[in-house]
């Protein structure tokens, strides 16, 4: 599957879980400005290694709040990569 696929597959299966949130408008874009050191001689360069931004909304159908409805979002996309 191409990166973007994977992306949006991916958004949408951690903020739409609930049917109470709908990913609109998602723009995903290669980030061209990457850089070209590297940790050691077994990992691969930056410039190698493709990294992808993204920019979305959100439409929240149950919380009256915008607070609540960020709260959400990030609790969603953050949870499972949390290192601490």
């Amino acid at each position: 599957p191409k990166p973007n696929d994977v992306i949006a597959r991916w958004l949408k299966e951690q903020l739409e879980v609930n049917k109470t949130m709908d990913v609109l408008n998602l723009v995903i874009k290669e980030n061209v400005d990457r850089s070209v050191g590297y940790y050691s001689r077994f990992m691969t360069f930056y410039s190698q290694q493709k990294q992808y931004n993204c920019t979305f909304h959100v439409k929240e159908f149950c919380l009256s709040c915008a607070e609540g409805a960020e709260s959400l979002i990030l609790a969603a996309l953050t949870e499972k990569f949390d290192n601490g």
